[in-house]
């Protein structure tokens, strides 16, 4: 983590360097969330605060939206936020700014701490929605890996079960494009109808598609 964070911090320098040679752009409100995930990089958590709360007074409502992500995640980082509590500010912001990266941004973070909080449907689609709205970013890959990843951690045999027997089927049901070819599917296949058997309800499991 400290490596990222140091790689940030010299691309946000170099980026906010270049711009500052540029006279239109010196002072301009994305140009100052820049400055202020700068500051927040380096430690200075209150001026980066305060530089984000003075991008909330500008003109630019993309920069007030990439002002409210940058603090939503130097809150959750300094542990003044809670998880649920930035879900819902993200669950928010993804509607205050549409139709490019940014938002695949906000869906991206928002799926991912869903899933960390055990909202396993709810994180699912939150990252089903980006991959379909954005079908050709290059995020993507990574973000349908990660939704392979937590739909199968859901039915490994080795873990105890996560859900009950109905929403494991549905989940199986909804996110069934999810489910991996050959032995790999056939074992999750195998731990629906473990689940099925353990389930006070009585629900057929259903068949793979062929």
């Amino acid at each position: 983590a400290d490596a990222r964070n140091l790689d940030e911090l010299r691309s946000a320098a170099q980026r906010l360097t270049a711009l500052a040679e540029i006279p239109q752009a010196a002072a301009t409100p994305r140009v100052e969330v820049l400055r202020g995930r700068l500051k927040a990089l380096e430690g200075d958590t209150d001026a980066a605060l305060t530089i984000f709360d003075e991008v909330q007074e500008m003109g630019s409502q993309r920069a007030r939206a990439e002002a409210d992500y940058a603090r939503i995640e130097l809150m959750l980082a300094q542990g003044a936020l809670s998880n649920a509590d930035a879900i819902q500010r993200f669950d928010r912001l993804r509607f205050t700014w549409r139709g490019d990266e940014f938002e695949l941004a906000v869906l991206a973070r928002l799926g991912e701490l869903r899933l960390g909080e055990g909202q396993i449907r709810e994180g699912l689609l939150t990252l089903k929605s980006a991959a379909e709205l954005f079908p050709s970013s290059p995020r993507i890959p990574a973000l349908t890996e990660r939704m392979r990843k937590a739909f199968q951690s859901l039915f490994a045999e080795t873990t105890p079960p996560k859900l009950s027997a109905i929403a494991s089927i549905a989940l199986y049901e909804e996110f069934r494009e999810l489910v991996p070819a050959g032995p790999e599917g056939d074992r999750v296949v195998e731990v629906l109808a473990r689940d099925e058997a353990r389930g006070a309800e009585s629900h057929p499991v259903p068949a793979r598609d062929p």
